[in-house]
């Protein structure tokens, strides 16, 4: 018999089995394992700090990352902030009813082996028969009712992973519905149920946020202006600064600074108020901006544009006079000019000039 789990045993004081049931349920190894470390701590609210869980379980940061959102995928795990500190809550109800879920599955009586016919004695049956067997007119079952109320939910599931960005939103569609239909619990379906957004029961609303997702504009604009005064454009300040406060471990810490300094600037304010200052100084992040739209910005860009203008009419012709008598005599007298004086003669019959034995004759002398 082998000793080396008696040397295991006795070198790691901490050392814990693992459970390959669990990570089934629990999404992976990963998140198996911050599931045992939750029921190990015995608390409704757990402190997910990332240094107690890596010393206690080993998992990375990362893994961290990925554990917690297997689990919040799954309904086991409901993460809140409380007093600027992530604490995480395991959904025992819903563990338990997978668990029992999970044993059904396995532990059901097998279906008998399906009976072949009599093989031909002549000719051996195939070396490969098919395994894959398929079932006419299939339809998902799941908590929906009708077809048209799984019809419903599922265009919304569309147009839900469409305004996220998702890659593949029908794909996305497809696996929620088929968990649904595996007996798994499901958040976009609660939200379908109670007639809520998409995605509202997975939404978080930090401490630094207006709403889920939306920080105070005061606390972006004082990050856009910090990358402005670094030198970055406009758009790209902008761009930076979402993605920090994205990130709830960055914005966290600006935050804490962000509070510091409106603390520091209210303590200012109040010395220059007893000093008689009636309105003390405040940055231009905190003052009021009006928010921008569409139609606001091309009613200022038509403003700029000049007023189209009247086509000036065509100026008028004036009357053209005919030419000198003598001039046209000359001409006519040349060679080449005899046919061209000629002709134009006989196309301006206003000129009042005609051609009599070789001269040009005014018509209208006086």
């Amino acid at each position: 018999m082998s000793t080396v789990p008696n040397f295991i045993h006795q070198q790691l004081e901490d050392w814990k089995p693992y459970s390959p049931q669990l990570a089934k349920i629990a999404g992976g190894v990963t998140g198996a394992v911050l599931l045992g470390y939750l029921l190990e701590q015995g608390q409704e609210w757990v402190e997910l700090s990332e240094g107690q869980i890596q010393q206690a379980t080993g998992l990375t940061r990362k893994e961290q990352e990925m554990a917690c959102t297997a689990l919040k995928n799954r309904g086991l795990l409901t993460e809140q902030l409380s007093q600027g500190k992530r604490q995480g809550h395991l959904e025992e109800g819903v563990l338990q009813e997978q668990i029992t879920q999970f044993q059904q599955l396995v532990f059901s009586a097998p279906s008998p082996p399906p009976s072949h016919p009599q093989t031909d004695p002549y000719f051996a049956a195939s070396r490969f028969p098919s395994r894959t067997s398929t079932t006419p007119n299939y339809r998902f079952e799941g908590p929906w009712k009708s077809q048209e109320e799984l019809n419903a939910f599922h265009g919304q599931l569309l147009e839900h992973f469409k305004e996220e960005g998702h890659p593949r939103p029908g794909d996305a569609a497809f696996y929620e519905i088929d968990r649904l239909s595996k007996g798994l619990l499901s958040p976009y379906w609660e939200d379908f149920q109670q007639g809520h957004p998409m995605g509202t029961s997975q939404q978080v609303q930090r401490e630094w946020e207006v709403e889920p997702g939306v920080p105070y504009p005061a606390f972006q604009e004082e990050r856009v202006q910090y990358y402005v005064h670094k030198g970055e454009p406009l758009e790209s300040a902008m761009v930076k600064a979402r993605f920090d406060l994205q990130n709830p471990k960055i914005a966290q810490v600006l935050w804490e600074g962000f509070l510091r300094k409106c603390d520091r600037l209210a303590e200012q304010g109040q010395k220059a108020l007893e000093l008689g200052v009636k309105t003390p100084y405040l940055p231009p992040s905190f003052s009021d901006r009006k928010s921008l739209s569409k139609q606001s910005v091309i009613e200022k860009l038509q403003a700029l544009q000049p007023p189209p203008q009247l086509e000036a009419a065509p100026p008028e012709e004036k009357p053209e006079h005919p030419p000198d008598l003598e001039t046209l005599q000359n001409a006519y007298n040349s060679p080449l000019g005899r046919s061209i004086i000629a002709r134009q003669i006989a196309q301006h019959p206003e000129w009042g000039y005609k051609i009599v034995d070789g001269e040009i004759v005014d018509l209208y002398p006086f």
